[in-house]
């Protein structure tokens, strides 16, 4: 995995006064990168004094969105019907260590004082269903094996954007910015 950190960026105007960087990190698809990516962004955010709560929500859809990038996409490894948690786990195990692990994910950081976005590029073409997140907890839905990613990917950004092989997470210090 490879990590690089530029210096603070100073900005022109008064909300960027106090700096920021930009932070790019690459892995290949292993089920380890989620939480190595969620670190990486948990200190980032740290560095930049936001409160724990936000850090919190939003490096938990970072966890997730790069967990969407290395199994859904580059493993092209879907939940199926009836199927259980230590099955659908073998066979991410199993994949990740195949050709198609070692496709690459990249995570781009651009960490301000008062806005984070977060891009997670896969070598794949899936998409996330923005238009349909179900509440995971609902009635029927609760001991599901999935659905909790899209679930704490919404509930912990300002904004998400997905496209094939991408997808884009912002977050606004304090919640979203008025008129967004």
């Amino acid at each position: 995995m490879s990590f690089e950190r530029t210096a603070p960026i100073e900005g022109n105007d008064k909300e960027d006064s106090a700096g920021g960087f930009d932070v790019d990190f690459s892995f290949e698809s292993d089920i380890s990168a989620p939480v190595e990516a969620m670190d990486k962004v948990a200190r980032c955010m740290r560095d930049l004094n936001w409160p724990e709560d936000e850090t919190d929500a939003f490096t938990g859809a970072v966890k997730e969105a790069v967990t969407n990038a290395v199994v859904h996409s580059n493993l092209d490894i879907r939940h199926e019907e009836g199927e259980d948690v230590e099955t659908y786990t073998r066979r991410i195990r199993e994949a990740s260590g195949g050709d198609s692990g070692r496709k690459k994910v990249e995570v781009t950081v651009e960490a301000r004082m008062n806005d984070i976005v977060v891009k997670v590029k896969d070598e794949g073409t899936y998409v996330m269903e923005i238009d349909t997140h179900d509440d995971p907890t609902s009635s029927g839905r609760l001991y599901l094996p999935h659905g909790r990613e899209q679930f704490l990917i919404f509930s912990g950004c300002d904004e998400v954007m997905s496209y094939p092989g991408e997808v884009v997470l912002i977050k606004h210090r304090g919640g979203a910015q008025e008129g967004a």
